[in-house]
């Protein structure tokens, strides 16, 4: 069975790397990557960026998207975002490419994110049959303990916290890997942790819960709250990853490098 999977990130050197691991599994297809702002408005131009994915070996569509938050309501990441703001390229953008490639896999899409929600969460606001297209989001971001960005906020989360939540009220399955994870294992905290999850699911173990996102200005601002309670009455709305297969995992990491070697190779 073929996985049909469109990345949204924020095409750094880690998203990268975790595009190119990602081609190196023979039964995925890669139908789209979408690109949205990280540390850094997406600066480079569209053309700057297929010769980036050409060198990545990507023949799929690439979309500019969102160069700042929904909202901009948290000074200190505001400022970040703002210094790198570039012209939008002519369109399609993010969200649409996301809603095209969704409508034609007949709801087989899964959508992998390695930054912000941005784009997703604009796609589910102008398109509102989307989130019956979409098979299953799986997240890079969030954190059920300490954060990165804010003391309790995962970056991604809290460069923009109301595309978070949008999306966590989507009803789409979502697969949640946080930072907090990755720490506790000794991992890296990337992209092919969230490729992993999406192509190999029984690597990981996730339990459902309740999850929302605190948007309060102060410490806890970008938090993502589990509602853990045993009783609790509330419908479960994320697949929070608790635990790796840490060994199998680096396993199947490995396999796609001596994969990748032998593609440069030849």
């Amino acid at each position: 069975m073929t996985h049909k999977v469109l990345v949204d990130c924020t095409f750094c050197e880690n998203d990268r790397r975790a595009i190119r691991r990602l081609l190196c599994e023979p039964e995925t297809m890669l139908t789209a990557v979408t690109v949205v702002f990280g540390e850094e408005a997406p600066q480079l131009s569209l053309e700057k960026m297929k010769e980036a994915a050409l060198s990545c070996g990507i023949s799929a569509p690439i979309a500019i998207g969102a160069g700042k938050p929904i909202l901009e309501t948290n000074t200190s990441v505001s400022r970040k975002t703002k210094k790198a703001e570039s012209e939008m390229p002519q369109p399609p953008y993010a969200w649409d490419i996301i809603y095209e490639e969704a409508l034609k896999s007949q709801g087989k899409l899964t959508v992998i994110t390695l930054g912000p929600l941005t784009n997703l969460a604009i796609a589910l606001f102008k398109y509102e049959k989307l989130s019956s297209y979409i098979n299953k989001i799986v997240m890079l971001g969030g954190s059920s303990e300490a954060g990165n960005l804010t003391p309790f906020g995962e970056a991604n989360v809290v460069r923009d916290v109301y595309a978070c939540k949008a999306v966590f009220q989507s009803k789409i399955p979502i697969w949640m890997m946080g930072l907090d994870v990755a720490e506790r294992e000794g991992m890296e905290f990337d992209g092919c942790l969230a490729v992993a999850a999406a192509l190999w699911p029984e690597l990981f173990r996730a339990k459902e819960y309740h999850v929302t996102v605190d948007t309060a200005p102060g410490e806890m601002y970008g938090r993502t709250i589990p509602d853990k309670r045993l009783h609790s009455q509330v419908m479960p709305n994320v697949h929070v990853v608790e635990e790796v297969d840490k060994e199998q995992y680096q396993r199947l990491i490995q396999r796609t490098l001596v994969s990748e070697k032998d593609k440069v190779d030849k």
